[in-house]
């Protein structure tokens, strides 16, 4: 997806179709897990996926915003694709803390290069923040404020 709107001409990944193998057999296997398991793994593959979203929208743009908007639909891109075939709500659609992780850790990477820190730096900045957010709102039951109408 993220090819797509960089529009960078590598399209290779749209005719393999083992991505999506490897995605159904992971939402199967997660069934058999302990309850802890799939978040804290979640968890972890968000912050990588933040932290390489931001890096591949750097190498083709110079706008630190679409950088950080294509680390967000980086991260959360693999994580809807996981619970759509698991038939499962997606993360991001629920109350919890998700998006938000992502946006802010993606801050840190754009931030943290505008302070002048290496690449690598900054990516494990992002990585260590949005890591920290999504697993502080896993365990503390953290989530946002819903609105709702009243009828």
């Amino acid at each position: 997806m993220q090819h797509l709107f960089l529009d960078n001409g590598y399209h290779l990944y749209l005719g393999d179709y083992r991505d999506l193998y490897c995605h159904y057999d992971a939402s199967q296997a997660s069934k058999a897990t302990a309850w802890y398991v799939l978040p804290v793994c979640d968890a972890i593959g968000l912050a990588v996926f933040v932290g390489i979203g931001v890096e591949k929208a750097l190498m083709f743009q110079d706008s630190y915003l679409i950088a950080v908007i294509m680390g967000v639909l980086t991260g959360c891109g693999g994580g809807i694709i996981r619970d759509v075939l698991a038939r499962e709500v997606p993360m991001v659609l629920r109350r919890e803390v998700y998006a938000t992780a992502c946006i802010i850790g993606g801050t840190f990477h754009v931030g943290a290069l505008m302070m002048g820190a290496s690449t690598g730096s900054a990516f494990l900045c992002c990585v260590v923040a949005t890591l920290v957010i999504r697993l502080g709102a896993i365990r503390w039951h953290l989530s946002l404020p819903t609105f709702a109408l009243d009828k």
